[in-house]
């Protein structure tokens, strides 16, 4: 799908005929797009465009490059940030002198949010280097939301893990562990592809500044790549936490498991000394005392008692049990 934005346009537009972008249009924005409408893109840029699979390539020579003039940037950015399973993808940024072409193929959230957000404002971009400015922005706060949706998930679960092993019987706390296991898993992953999107996107900021340092583009750029170097600090801070969560579930398991283990050794040691009264009497000898004694089997039977208890209120006066 090919549309375009006219400078102060409020809306991405469909041309009205193939191939007809007017030359007032100052970004056009590529989703999942064919071969003609690459080739009309590319009319429109004045540059190739990289395809799928240039853009999916990982070594930064051929995520940020130019070609004459114009600048080819691609950044990897998450979208369905919501789901359970967040995707990631790369989207490239096409700019050369007032014209911008973006080419993606998967739907990230800024890109709508950039466009509900033209509506609302009275400066409307007049060139593509505004409409990237705009994007970047825009990007970066849909980051911040995420890691902030991720720091709140993580400090919850934070509360059940270190709450759970008071308030829950023993096999509740399993179940809790194994669905905090889950749900931190599941927020590292998303961490995971914040990372890797700010990542790219702090190359793409250091490519895409202007050369006139005292255009307004780049002082807005400077601001967005100081939020950028803030939102890598809270990514490692959130990293370090879900590590941290990661080990205590761990540790708890294991402690739990422990308990277990110990709880059927102190059973095998309780009914050790009754077994050890069992097998003597349960020898074969001809001579034995006890077998012709009237009262020999509840005197067994009483020993075994005997032995047994006895283990078992050591072990609860140590708090073994």
């Amino acid at each position: 799908m090919l549309r375009y934005l006219d400078a102060g346009g409020r809306a991405l537009m469909r041309p009205d005929e193939p191939g007809a972008i007017p030359d007032s249009a100052v970004w056009v924005d590529l989703l999942d797009p064919d071969s003609e409408e690459l080739v009309t893109a590319a009319g429109f840029v004045g540059v190739g465009l990289p395809t799928r699979a240039d853009m999916e390539e990982i070594e930064a020579s051929s995520r940020t490059y130019r070609e004459g003039e114009a600048r080819i940037m691609t950044a990897t950015l998450v979208s369905a940030a919501g789901r359970e399973m967040p995707q990631d993808g790369p989207v490239s940024f096409v700019l050369n002198a007032n014209r911008l072409v973006t080419v993606r193929y998967h739907e990230p959230r800024p890109f709508d949010s950039y466009l509900a957000r033209l509506g609302r404002r009275t400066d409307e971009p007049c060139s593509g280097a505004d409409v990237l400015t705009g994007l970047l922005e825009t990007i970066i706060d849909r980051s911040a939301d995420i890691l902030e949706e991720a720091g709140a998930g993580l400090e919850t679960i934070s509360q059940e893990l270190f709450t759970s092993r008071a308030t829950k019987k023993s096999a509740q706390v399993t179940e809790v562990y194994d669905d905090l296991l889950t749900r931190t898993g599941l927020i590292a992953n998303r961490v995971g592809k914040v990372q890797q999107s700010l990542l790219s996107l702090n190359r793409v900021l250091g490519f895409a500044r202007l050369q006139d340092d005292a255009t307004i583009e780049n002082e807005r750029l400077d601001i967005v790549r100081e939020d950028l170097k803030s939102l890598i600090e809270q990514e490692g801070y959130l990293n370090n936490k879900v590590a941290f969560l990661l080990d205590a579930t761990l540790g708890f398991i294991s402690s739990a498991q422990n308990s277990i283990i110990n709880l059927f050794s102190v059973i095998a040691v309780i009914f050790l000394p009754p077994t050890l009264v069992a097998s003597i009497y349960g020898m074969n000898f001809e001579i034995m005392p006890e077998l012709d004694w009237m009262f020999g089997y509840p005197y067994a039977l009483a020993l075994m008692a005997v032995v047994a208890i006895g283990p078992f209120l050591f072990f609860k006066r140590m708090n073994w049990l």
